[in-house]
C-alpha cells in the first residue's frame, strides 16, 4: 500500500501524507462522514462497504484466465498512473490546488 500511494504521488506530481488509522477509528467515523459529504453533496472517501471489502479476503487467482484466455497484466505504476490521469480529466483530482496532496490512510487492522 505506501508503494501504491507513491506512485500515486509521483503521477499526480504532488506531496505525500500518510496517517496510519485504526480500523476501529474509521468504523467509528462513518455517521458523521456520511451526514457530512451527505449535506456537502459529494460522494463520500470511504463507506462501510468499501471498509467491508478492505477486510475481505482479496487473494484472487487469474491462473485459469492466463492459461485459457491468454489473460496478461500491466504494470501497477502504469495502472495506477493511467488513474490519477483519469481522475484528473474527470475533475476528482484538482490539479494545482492546495488540495494536490495523496493522503495515504493505512487502516490498521490486527488481526
Amino acid at each position: 500500500m505506501k508503494q501504491l500511494g507513491d506512485w500515486a504521488s509521483l503521477a499526480n506530481h504532488s506531496k505525500r501524507i500518510e496517517l496510519i488509522v485504526p480500523l476501529w477509528v474509521v468504523k467509528a467515523s462513518l455517521p458523521v462522514t456520511r451526514l457530512y459529504y451527505g449535506l456537502r453533496h459529494k460522494v463520500p472517501l470511504f463507506t462501510s462497504y468499501a471498509l467491508e471489502t478492505l477486510e475481505s479476503n482479496s487473494n484472487f487467482d487469474n491462473s485459469k484466465a492466463k492459461k485459457e484466455l491468454g489473460f496478461t497484466t500491466r504494470p501497477m505504476k502504469e495502472t495506477v498512473a493511467d488513474t490519477v490521469a483519469y481522475l484528473k480529466s474527470i475533475l476528482m483530482i484538482n490539479s494545482g490546488s492546495y488540495a494536490n496532496v495523496v493522503l495515504h490512510i493505512h487502516i490498521h487492522n490486527p488481526r
